[in-house]
């Protein structure tokens, strides 16, 4: 997508939520480490050539992945949570999107198209030993890892143009439906990795996000509706989601309780914010924001103050998504 370049400065909001889901201490320091990471094990997907180019970077854990345009296609960068550092990951002429950290921090779940169709794929963090995992005639999209980092959910179209929710091993092996109708955006797991959370219209309400044991059991539980990406807390003690709750013409950040009560609006912005995840420490949100014109990367604490732009690059950045470990 082509974007006016944009001047801007850096742009800090002290915000007043309507909800204070915790407070926020003051950010403490973290050891330097670098995205040198152990080769990720055999998987039964299509092996792809070892990128040459990736590079190592010098980071703060914990490190952001986002997608931007900004070298002609879509591709996979990965930052500081200062936003310094930024770096391309995937190196690669194909589209790359939609990454997802697993839980140990050392690989990238991720959607390309780069074999013909979007497929599921897992590389190193570094970038390196990218494979196709999903291997589907079909579009597979918007991976997240459970908990434990065994499983890998996602939604294809392999049964028609509504979504399913899809759950497979790490490796690709095992793939079962899990629910139908599902919209695209990626699920959320549950910490305890017994649950898991998703968008919908199956009930006649857009974007209404259900929640469903990961075995089956029970019958699906509502949470809210109107969302987009929800991200749960480490913890298990909230769910941030985009909504539209309070005006119907631009998305907003939002912030609830695990079971979906007392969902309050934590960005109030007149621009639109999207799709909202959690720092591994639950203390402060990742987000896009269409603020400055076009989209860029946002950070802000939990209660919705000290809201910063991150990237500030004229191109198109969006999806961001914290390392883990």
């Amino acid at each position: 997508m082509n974007k006016l370049l944009i001047g801007r400065s850096f742009l800090i909001l002290t915000v007043l939520a309507a909800c204070t889901p915790a407070s926020v201490p003051a950010n403490t320091s973290a050891a330097t480490v670098l995205l040198t990471v152990p080769p990720t094990p055999t998987a039964t997907g299509t092996a792809e050539p070892t990128q040459t180019g990736a590079p190592t970077v010098p980071i703060t854990f914990p490190a952001i992945a986002f997608v931007t345009n900004r070298d002609g296609n879509n591709e996979i960068y990965v930052m500081n949570a200062d936003g310094s550092g930024q770096a391309n990951l995937t190196q690669n002429a194909a589209s790359d999107t939609y990454p997802a950290w697993s839980p140990d921090g050392k690989r990238i779940a991720f959607t390309s198209d780069r074999d013909g169709n979007s497929e599921i794929h897992v590389m190193n963090a570094d970038g390196s030993n990218p494979i196709n995992i999903s291997n589907n005639s079909a579009a597979d999209d918007f991976a997240s890892w459970s908990s434990d980092g065994a499983r890998i959910a996602f939604v294809s179209l392999r049964d028609g143009d509504l979504g399913g929710l899809y759950v497979m091993n790490a490796d690709g092996s095992s793939q079962v439906e899990l629910a139908t109708d599902v919209n695209k955006y990626p699920a959320a797991w549950s910490p305890d990795g017994e649950r898991i959370a998703f968008n919908t219209n199956k009930n006649g309400s857009p974007g209404e996000a259900l929640m469903i044991n990961v075995d089956g059991s029970g019958p699906p539980i509502r949470l809210t509706t109107q969302s987009g990406r929800l991200s749960w807390s480490q913890d298990g003690t909230w769910i941030v989601f985009n909504s539209f709750h309070d005006d119907v013409t631009h998305w907003e950040i939002y912030v609830m309780n695990g079971d979906g009560s007392n969902p309050g609006n934590v960005t109030n912005n007149i621009a639109d914010d999207r799709y909202p995840v959690w720092s591994p420490d639950g203390k402060q949100i990742a987000f896009n924001s269409y603020r400055d014109g076009d989209s860029e990367i946002y950070v802000m604490n939990a209660d919705g103050s000290g809201q910063a732009n991150l990237t500030q690059d004229p191109a198109y950045d969006i999806w961001p998504t914290w390392q883990q470990r």
